[in-house]
């Protein structure tokens, strides 16, 4: 299938699943295959043995990030024990949306800090733009060196879509929200 799609149309970005790593080989043999313009295989079985070799470098990290990728409704415990609190973070969800232009060079733990105190959400990356537009990285917590830019894609963590103000509502807050934390801290 993706022969045939790629001899139909050379530009079509293409992103197989593959049951067997060593099948990677045979893309190249599609002449217009071009990893540098996002034509991508992924292989399952290498996806779970890197969680799990990132697992040992970052203990908990396969855990966070199954229970990012897998939605759940939240459970209420009334006490105060540990389950509560894992169970509180496994029914946080993942969102994404572009931020208001108002947040334009702050730095990230700036609009982290914004994100966070006045609106419950994680900001936990960033779609990132190089200068000249060509480059766009994913950047994971980048620190105060990188200043936000026009029209930059935020990923957050979020308790629940009807509870925070994505998407709609995070460009309206945001001028309000400058003004209530930089007035009064």
């Amino acid at each position: 299938i993706v022969i045939s799609i790629k001899n139909y149309n050379s530009r079509i970005r293409i992103i197989t699943q593959m049951l067997q790593s060593h099948n990677k080989a045979h893309l190249l043999n599609i002449a217009s295959w071009n990893w540098q313009e996002g034509d991508d295989a992924i292989c399952l079985a290498e996806l779970k043995l890197g969680f799990i070799a990132q697992s040992c470098l970052a203990q908990g990290l396969s855990s966070m990030l199954a229970n990012l990728f897998s939605m759940r409704s939240s459970i209420q415990i009334e006490d105060d024990i540990w389950q509560k609190y894992y169970l509180e973070g496994v029914s946080q969800e993942m969102y994404t949306d572009y931020l208001s232009n108002d947040f334009v060079g702050l730095s990230f733990p700036e609009v982290c800090e914004l994100c966070f105190v006045k609106l419950n959400l994680l900001l936990i990356a960033i779609q990132f733009k190089q200068i000249d537009h060509r480059n766009v990285n994913m950047m994971i917590n980048p620190g105060k060196h990188v200043k936000l830019q026009e029209k930059t894609l935020g990923i957050f963590i979020a308790s629940d879509s009807k509870e925070t103000p994505l998407p709609i509502g995070l460009h309206s807050f945001a001028t309000s929200i400058l003004h209530i934390f930089y007035t009064h801290g």
